[in-house]
């Protein structure tokens, strides 16, 4: 999905009367006029997504907060201002069930991942909007191998008291999109 051309003055994505309307419904109203704007053309969704493995791994790319560099700091009044680079980093989490009260968490909806940090003391803030992977490996015709990866969900939440990440499973992503996103 991609976003093409400027965004037109009075674009909604700049518009606060059209987002701010509280509530669950009105939100999901605003994604959709924002989606069905002039100036934005998504790509057709992939055929393939997956669900998570239940039992193994999945993969999980993105740019954790603790790895962050500062690059830059200057004063604009009386404002610090601190430029950072974000350094991507991934890791293979266990795919896990439990039987705890998670705030948030719908088994329907969601999945959980066990964090195990790509270096010591890591932490899983910044991993939010992720894309999580399945990485099952394939051979092609020709014999070659090949990984083909298969989006399985996208990490929303991190519970710090027991290690895992909440995963919006791809069914629930695909299904958004496609209310969200007009038909070409």
């Amino acid at each position: 999905m991609k976003r093409i051309g400027q965004e037109p003055k009075g674009s909604p994505w700049k518009s606060k009367k059209l987002c701010s309307a509280p509530g669950k419904t009105s939100r999901r109203l605003c994604w959709a006029r924002m989606f069905r704007s002039r100036s934005i053309r998504f790509c057709d969704l992939p055929q393939k997504f997956s669900e998570p493995p239940v039992k193994g791994n999945v993969l999980v790319l993105g740019y954790p907060y603790d790895q962050a560099l500062v690059v830059d700091r200057s004063r604009e009044g009386d404002t610090m201002v601190h430029k950072q680079a974000a350094k991507s980093d991934g890791f293979r989490g266990e795919v896990v069930t439990t039987r705890r009260l998670l705030s948030g968490f719908d088994a329907e909806r969601h999945f959980l991942v066990k964090f195990y940090p790509s270096s010591p003391g890591g932490k899983p803030q910044g991993y939010s909007g992720a894309g999580v992977w399945r990485t099952d490996t394939s051979e092609t015709a020709s014999g070659v191998w090949s990984a083909d990866p298969l989006l399985t969900g996208i990490e929303t939440h991190g519970y710090a008291d027991s290690g895992l990440l909440r995963v919006v499973r791809s069914s629930s992503v695909r299904l958004f999109l496609e209310e969200a996103i007009p038909e070409s």
